[in-house]
C-alpha cells in the first residue's frame, strides 16, 4: 500500500548508523571527513561482499557528489545556496547576467528501457488517482514528477513549475483530485549526517508542496525547509476521513497539519521511517523507528506499543483494509514480523534469499484484498501468500533495486518502481510489463559522441550502465554504474566505456562486445582522454596520470609528483600541442609541457584552498590557454582562465550563480574563446567579446545538474549529460546575441567543410584586412605530408582541397594565416 525510505541516521550525541563501517562512530556533529574516515578505515580490512556491495556503492556515490561541494571544511551548511540561486534566476534578480540568445534544447532520452535489466532511472514513489486508477503518478529520484492517464502506457512531465526535481512521496485528495501534495527531496540517496539530518547523495527536501490545479502549479505549505537544514521526508499521508489532516515523517520527526498544509505541528521528535493508518479506525495510527509507535487520538500523542519488537535501521510498516488487526513490519536486517492482534503479539519469519541493501531499498507491501499476500523487495523481490510462512522469488526479468511496490486499489494488480523505472504485474508478480516508455529520468555522469557519425552518442548512467544512442535508438552496452565514455575520432567502431573506480572497457565493433583494460583503477568517476593526434594513445587519471600507446592494452605512469592520496578529478590534453597535458585533483592543478617528463603545480591565483577543481578545458589553438571550473559555495569563485599555462590565473566568474560549476567545454570553431559551463542549475556561456558578463544558456533545459558538456563539431551541437533528466542537445548558434557593446573585432574566420566528406573539402578564409597570407599543409596520421597549398589567398577567398586520391581515414590540416594558426582533423569516408 505504500513505500518507505531511509538512510543512515546521525543523531546529536551519538550515531545510529546501519552500515557495518559506521557502527563504531560515536562522535557527535559529524562532518564529511569524519564519515569518510570511518568508511576508509573499515574497508582497509574488509573486502565488499556481494550483499554489502550496494552499501559500498552508496557511499561512493555520495562521496563523489559531496566531496567537491563541502571541500575543504567538510561542513554540510551551504546547500541552501542552490535554492537561493534558482529563485534569483527565476525572478531575474541576478542583474549581472545577460539574457542569452534562446537555445533550442531538445531531449535525446533515453525514454524507455533497452531490456528488463537496464532501465531509464530511479522511481521512488507511485500513487493512483483515487477516482480513476487508470491515472498513475510517479516521483523520480532527481527526474521530477510524471503523470499517466492510461495505466502507464504514456507519460506527461509535470515538473515544469517544480522548484526541485526530486519527489519522495505523493498524496492526492480522494474527492477533489485537483488538490495534491508532494514531499520533495530524494528519500533514498543518502548515507548519514549530523544533527538528526543526513549526508547528501541526491537532493534534500524543501518541504511539502501543494497544488490545487492537478499538478500544473505548486506552492509551498507551512512545512518548508532550507537546503541547509538537510532534512528529508520519507513518507507523506492524508487522513482517510479528515482530508485536511496530513502527516509527514522523516528526519524531522512526525509533523501534522489539520488545515490542508497551511500550518504544521511537530507531534513527535526523532527519526521516523514510515507511518500507516488503521484500516477501520484511522484515528489509530502506527509509525516506526526502532520500534512500533502508536497514536489512538488521530496523531496528537504517541506511545510505544508494549512488547513491540526492536528493529535495526530502516524499517517499514504495513496495514491492510482486508483485516484491520493485521500489522507487518520489515526492518533493515531482513527481520519480517507479523501481528494478527494490532501489535499485542508478534511472529517473526525468515525470508531466505532476500537481499536488502541497507537504507537504499527496503520495500514492504500487503494486498488490499488478501491479508496474507505480501511482497518484500530490496535488490530482489519475494512474495508470500500465507502471511510469511513460505516465500517465492518473483520479479524475474525486471530491473533490480526496488524502492516502491503499490497495489492498484481494491485489486491484486501491482506496480513496482526501481532503479530502472516502473513495471506492472497483473498475475501476482509472475509476468511483468515495462511501463517506462516516455520517462526521461536517467542520471548521467558523462557522455561521449562520435566524430565520424554524429548520430552516435554514448553516456554513462548511475544504476543503468553505459547506454548508446544511435539515431534515436538506445541500447545498453556495458553495465554497472556507467561513467566516462569516449568514441575514437577515427572510427565509431572503437569505443571506450568505464564503470565505477576506473574500470575501463574497449570495443572495436561499435559496442557489440567489449573487453576489459587494466588501468590500475581510479576514482568513482575517472577521467580519461584520447590523444588528439595519435588515436591509439590514451591518458587516464588515477592517483597519477597514466599513458597507453597501444590503445589501452598496457599503461605506464607519466607522472610521479602529483602529491596526495586522492584521485585525479580532471584531465585534458592540448589539441594544438599534445605535449601539454593538464591534470587536477580537487585541491591542485598540474601541467606538463613535455609530454609528462616533468610536471609543475600551477595553483597561483586559483582558490584551491577553498574550492574543489572539477574540470579542465584547453584552447584548440593555444596550449597555454586553459579554463578550470570549481565546485563549492564561495560566491564569485567558479571559473578561472590562464593564458600562460597556469603561471597565473584570472577569475572570470563574474556574476555566475553561487552554485557548483561541474564542467567546461571550449568551442574550437569560435574565434572569440567561447566557452560553455555546466553547473548544478543549467548551462552558461561566455566569450571574450562580452565584457565578462555571462549569459544563461539554459532556456528549455530542466533545472537539473549538468555533469558534462561536449560539442560535436560534425553536427554543430552542444550535448549535455544531466543527472536526472537524461541527455539533451542544442544547435550551437553561429552568433551568440549580446547586450554588451563589444569593442573586439575578430581578425578572421576560418571555415572547413563538409566534415566528414568523401575526399573533397571546402576551405574559406575571411579576414578584416584586405589581404592575408595563408599556408595549408595536410598530413596523414603517420606524419606524412600528403598535400600543401600556395600562400595566395585574399580576403573572403575560397579553396577546394581535393584529397579524393587518399584512402579513407583521418587527416590533419594545418592552416596558418596572419591572424591564426589552426590544426583541424578531417575524416574521409566513402
Amino acid at each position: 500500500m505504500k513505500k518507505v525510505y531511509l538512510t543512515l541516521l546521525v543523531l546529536t550525541g551519538y550515531v545510529a548508523l546501519s552500515q557495518e563501517w559506521a557502527k563504531n562512530i560515536t562522535k557527535p556533529n559529524l562532518n564529511f571527513y569524519d564519515i569518510q574516515q570511518a568508511f576508509n578505515e573499515y574497508y582497509k580490512t574488509h573486502v565488499p561482499s556481494w550483499e554489502a556491495d550496494d552499501d559500498f556503492k552508496a557511499f561512493k556515490r555520495c562521496e563523489y557528489f559531496m566531496e567537491p561541494r563541502v571541500y575543504p571544511s567538510g561542513e554540510f551548511n551551504n546547500f541552501s545556496s542552490t535554492w537561493n540561486a534558482l529563485q534569483e534566476l527565476k525572478s531575474g534578480a541576478n542583474k549581472g547576467m545577460q539574457t542569452a540568445a534562446t537555445p533550442t534544447w531538445s531531449s535525446l532520452g533515453p525514454q524507455f528501457s533497452s531490456n528488463g535489466s537496464a532501465g531509464v532511472g530511479r522511481v521512488d514513489c507511485i500513487q493512483f488517482d483515487p477516482t480513476n486508477t487508470n491515472t498513475v503518478w510517479l516521483g523520480a529520484a532527481s527526474g521530477g514528477l510524471w503523470m499517466s492517464t492510461n495505466n502507464g502506457t504514456t507519460w506527461v512531465d509535470k515538473s515544469a513549475n517544480l522548484p526541485i526535481y526530486s519527489v519522495a512521496d505523493i498524496v492526492i485528495h480522494p474527492t477533489g483530485t485537483n488538490t495534491m501534495y508532494i514531499a520533495t527531496g530524494d528519500g533514498f540517496g543518502y548515507i548519514g549526517g549530523s544533527g538528526g539530518s543526513v549526508f547528501w547523495g541526491g537532493t534534500y527536501s524543501s518541504g511539502v508542496l501543494k497544488s490545487t490545479d492537478g499538478g500544473t502549479t505548486w506552492s509551498s505549505t507551512g512545512l518548508n525547509y532550507t537546503m541547509g537544514q538537510r532534512h528529508i521526508i520519507n513518507r507523506l499521508v492524508m487522513h482517510p476521513q479528515n482530508h485536511d489532516t496530513l502527516f509527514a515523517v522523516g528526519t524531522d520527526g512526525i509533523n501534522r497539519s489539520v488545515n490542508g498544509g497551511v500550518n504544521w505541528t511537530k507531534v513527535k521528535s526523532g527519526r521516523y521511517y514510515d507511518i500507516e493508518f488503521n484500516a477501520s479506525n484511522p484515528d489509530i495510527i502506527y509509525a516506526v523507528k526502532d520500534s512500533v509507535m502508536r497514536s489512538i487520538d488521530g496523531g496528537v500523542t504517541w506511545t510505544a506499543i508494549p512488547g513491540s519488537p526492536k528493529f535495526t535501521g530502516r524499517s517499514a510498516i504495513e496495514t491492510t483494509v482486508a483485516n484491520d488487526s493485521v500489522l507487518y513490519v520489515l526492518d533493515q536486517s531482513k527481520k519480517f514480523m507479523r501481528s494478527a492482534d494490532a501489535g499485542t503479539s508478534w511472529t517473526t519469519y525468515t525470508i531466505t534469499g532476500l537481499t536488502l541493501y541497507g537504507y537504499y531499498d527496503n520495500v514492504l507491501s500487503v494486498s488490499p484484498v488478501d491479508e496474507n499476500t505480501v511482497y518484500v523487495a530490496g535488490y530482489n523481490m519475494y512474495k508470500t501468500v500465507n502471511g510469511g510462512s513460505t516465500w517465492t522469488a518473483v520479479g524475474a526479468g525486471i530491473h533490480v533495486d526496488h524502492h516502491v511496490i503499490e497495489f492498484v486499489p481494491a485489486t491484486n494488480h501491482i506496480y513496482c518502481g526501481n532503479d530502472g523505472g516502473i513495471y506492472r504485474s497483473t498475475n501476482g508478480g509472475t509476468v511483468w510489463t515495462d511501463f517506462t516508455s516516455g520517462l526521461q529520468i536517467t542520471q548521467f555522469y558523462r557522455l561521449g559522441s562520435s566524430f565520424t557519425n554524429p548520430n552516435i552518442v554514448y553516456a554513462g548512467a548511475q544504476d543503468n550502465g553505459t547506454r548508446r544512442n544511435n539515431s534515436g535508438t538506445w541500447a545498453t552496452v556495458t553495465g554497472g554504474d556507467g561513467m566516462e565514455c569516449l568514441v575514437d575520432y577515427t572510427s565509431s567502431n572503437i569505443v571506450y566505456t568505464t564503470y565505477q573506480n576506473g574500470s575501463l572497457n574497449k570495443s572495436t565493433n561499435g559496442g557489440a562486445s567489449f573487453s576489459a583494460l587494466n588501468t590500475g583503477g581510479g576514482g568513482w568517476v575517472s577521467p580519461f582522454v584520447i590523444d588528439p593526434i595519435v588515436n591509439t594513445t590514451l591518458y587516464f587519471g588515477g592517483k597519477e596520470v597514466r599513458k597507453s600507446t597501444d590503445g589501452g592494452a598496457t599503461w605506464n605512469n607519466i607522472s610521479t609528483n602529483l602529491t596526495g592520496s586522492i584521485n585525479i578529478a580532471a584531465l585534458a590534453v592540448a589539441k594544438s600541442n599534445p605535449n601539454y597535458i593538464y591534470a587536477a585533483k580537487y585541491n591542485s592543478v598540474y601541467v606538463t609541457t613535455n609530454g609528462g617528463s616533468t610536471w609543475t603545480t600551477i595553483n597561483s591565483g586559483l582558490p584551491v584552498s577553498s574550492n574543489a577543481v572539477t574540470y579542465i578545458a584547453i584552447s584548440s589553438t593555444d596550449p597555454n590557454t586553459a579554463w578550470v571550473t570549481l565546485s563549492g559555495y564561495n560566491a564569485g569563485q567558479k571559473v578561472y582562465k590562464t593564458t600562460n599555462a597556469g603561471a597565473s590565473w584570472t577569475n572570470i566568474s563574474g556574476a555566475l550563480p553561487n552554485i557548483p560549476a561541474n564542467c567546461v567545454v571550449y568551442d574550437e570553431n569560435s574565434t572569440t574563446d567561447a566557452i560553455y559551463v555546466g553547473t548544478d542549475l543549467g548551462v552558461y556561456y561566455l566569450d571574450n567579446t562580452m565584457g565578462g558578463v555571462w549569459q544563461n544558456f539554459s532556456t528549455g533545459l530542466p533545472n537539473v545538474m549538468v555533469y558534462e558538456l561536449e560539442i560535436n563539431y560534425t553536427s554543430q551541437k552542444l550535448i549535455a549529460a544531466t543527472y536526472g533528466r537524461g541527455l539533451w542537445e542544442t544547435p550551437i548558434p553561429t552568433t551568440i546575441s549580446t547586450n554588451i557593446n563589444s569593442t573586439v573585432n575578430p581578425k578572421g574566420v576560418i571555415a572547413l567543410y563538409p566534415n566528414p566528406s568523401q575526399g573533397v573539402f571546402n576551405l574559406d578564409v575571411s579576414t578584416s584586412a584586405n589581404k592575408t597570407s595563408v599556408k595549408v599543409e595536410v598530413y596523414n596520421l603517420m606524419g606524412e605530408k600528403v598535400m600543401s597549398l600556395p600562400s595566395d589567398f585574399t580576403k573572403a577567398n575560397h579553396y577546394q582541397l581535393n584529397l579524393s586520391n587518399q584512402p579513407d581515414g583521418v587527416y590533419l590540416i594545418t592552416i596558418a594565416t596572419d591572424f591564426e594558426t589552426r590544426t583541424e582533423r578531417v575524416v574521409i569516408t566513402r
